[in-house]
């Protein structure tokens, strides 16, 4: 077959009647009628010598045909496209696009609060989707860019699919304090056969990770329930003596205690899954970073709560640097400019912000109540901090600062921060 004698629209309709699964929608999507999606259908048909789709129940399914040349179809007309727009740099201030990404209902709850923060500061017209696709349908929808991106354990087997391990851990049996297995210095695999078990998986049938590894030594663990999600779980726990097994991770973030196991299991594991097509893109690019940024904050989370530091540290020290870094960036930008207005503007304004808008934002959305032992914990730092500043302030308003004292005046806050830190680790004892 010549490329001459073949009309390159045709392929246009190929591609939205493979990512539509409808002559219907992929009418809608090439900007042409019906029929007229019917015709090139069947000029397809005999220019290939194959049915291409086939109709059955659940839409027009591709024949192994079209699944042979589908992605060299979709590349083509990507590069074709490429060459008829303009070449823009990717502004994120400026983009409308939407990132549309498969997420856990673990990984949703994790990542997607850091990334729309992120994305509110740098990147305002974005938009996030998060849908959940079944692992069979990954490399499709890649392919055809119903998805940008998966973050998932199992890597999908494809030539055209690259990834990234973004997240590790390990599995232990998570149950509730107090719990008759919790005074065991070592779980048994007698004692952990003889728990109810909680079983979290998406698909009605079909064994888990653990289960497989039983099933070799002929042994079953007994599933007293099986649910969707992960998230609905903590409280169940908490309430009963069902176990569940999870990672490390999700087990201190939870409240939850927890056992080794009584079998070697791998790590717990997640990639970043993308299509090679897209590896030269700069939105691509853009969102590929803000994520392995959004893992590499749990990661570090992940370490320090493994280590026992408190979420109180935590939020002070890995969470407040992750968020304050763009701060930190535009603040000493603007000190070597000579734009002093703007780096006081920064620091209290930044402040002020988090007083006024995300605090009540906070309330509005939480029921939660701040507890008095947390104003009692931190009410004299942050008075001495305010009245340091501001006294400070004063008086380099009124002389010109040598340099020297710049530098004791920073050296003097940094150590206020770490004694605080220090304080509420219960390392030392000042406030």
């Amino acid at each position: 077959m010549k490329i001459s004698t073949f009309d390159l629209n045709l392929f246009v309709v190929l591609n939205a009647i493979y990512s539509e699964g409808s002559l219907t929608k992929a009418a809608e999507v090439v900007g042409i009628t019906q029929p007229a999606v019917s015709n090139a259908l069947a000029r397809l048909r005999e220019k290939f010598d194959d049915d291409l789709f086939i109709r059955t129940g659940s839409g027009m399914t591709p024949t192994q045909k079209t699944e042979n040349i589908i992605l060299d179809v979709k590349k083509a007309l990507d590069l074709m496209q490429k060459s008829v727009n303009e070449p823009d740099e990717f502004n994120p201030k400026t983009s409308e696009l939407t990132f549309r990404i498969s997420l856990s209902d673990i990984s949703e709850e994790r990542v997607l609060p850091y990334i729309l923060k992120k994305i509110k500061k740098i990147a305002p017209r974005v938009s996030i989707e998060s849908y959940q696709f079944e692992r069979k349908d990954f490399v499709h929808a890649l392919a055809t860019n119903q998805l940008n991106f998966v973050v998932d354990p199992v890597i999908p087997r494809s030539k055209d699919i690259k990834h990234d391990l973004i997240f590790e851990d390990e599995f232990v049996c998570a149950h509730r304090k107090n719990h008759p297995i919790g005074d065991e210095k070592k779980l048994t695999m007698k004692e952990f056969l003889s728990l109810k078990h909680i079983n979290i998986s998406n698909r009605r049938r079909g064994p888990s990770l653990i289960d497989v590894e039983l099933e070799k030594l002929q042994l079953k663990r007994d599933i007293a329930l099986r649910a969707q999600h992960f998230m609905v779980t903590p409280q169940i726990v908490k309430n009963s003596d069902y176990v569940l097994i999870c990672s490390k991770t999700f087990a201190i973030k939870n409240n939850l205690a927890f056992q080794k196991l009584p079998i070697d299991l791998p790590k717990v594991e997640q990639h970043l899954i993308w299509h090679s097509s897209d590896d030269n893109e700069g939105p691509h690019l853009w969102m590929k970073d803000l994520l392995i940024e959004a893992f590499a904050v749990i990661y570090a989370e992940k370490f320090a709560l493994s280590i026992g530091i408190s979420e109180v540290i935590i939020g002070l020290t890995i969470l407040a640097l992750g968020t304050s870094l763009p701060e930190l960036a535009a603040t000493v930008s603007a000190i070597f400019k000579g734009k002093n207005q703007m780096v006081i503007g920064n620091i209290i304004g930044s402040n002020i912000l988090n007083l006024v808008i995300i605090v009540p934002i906070i309330g509005i959305f939480s029921s939660a109540i701040m507890p008095i032992e947390l104003w009692e914990r931190d009410s004299s730092p942050l008075i001495i901090l305010t009245l340091a500043f501001t006294l400070i302030m004063l008086f380099l308003s009124r002389v010109q600062m040598p340099k020297y004292l710049g530098t004791l005046l920073g050296f003097g806050f940094i150590s206020f921060y770490m004694i605080y830190v220090l304080n509420l680790s219960n390392l030392i004892s000042i406030f």
